[in-house]
């Protein structure tokens, strides 16, 4: 790796190192995986939102842990797909970004954490 001056706030990522043979099928995996998360928690939440008799406490726990679980999934696995395909010496990210990004994975992570 050579030395290198970048413009700005700017990070070299250090990303997963998939090999070209794998990248598709590692894309593939990593995106039904996604989508079945995130289908199988919205479809809940619209459950317990449509039928009145799911409107008690235990079952508003369930749709905020489904939020919850869509809102890390979300803030994971998207990133993930689009560094794939990225060249590993192009894996640069704004401070922005990446300081947003480490919010939301470190807010995901501290409610998952039981009260105790």
């Amino acid at each position: 790796m050579e030395n290198q001056t970048l413009e700005g706030d700017t990070l070299l990522l250090e990303g997963l190192k998939v090999t070209p043979q794998s990248s598709i099928p590692a894309f593939i995996l990593l995106l039904l995986i996604y989508i079945f998360i995130m289908v199988s928690n919205i479809s809940l939440v619209v459950l317990i939102s449509t039928e009145h008799s799911l409107h008690q406490p235990m079952y508003l726990l369930f749709c905020n842990m489904s939020i919850n679980d869509a809102f890390g999934a979300s803030t994971i696995i998207p990133p993930l797909l689009s560094d794939i395909f990225t060249p590993i010496s192009e894996h640069y990210v704004g401070y922005i970004h990446c300081a947003f990004q480490a919010f939301c994975a470190h807010f995901y992570a501290v409610l998952l954490t039981p009260c105790s």
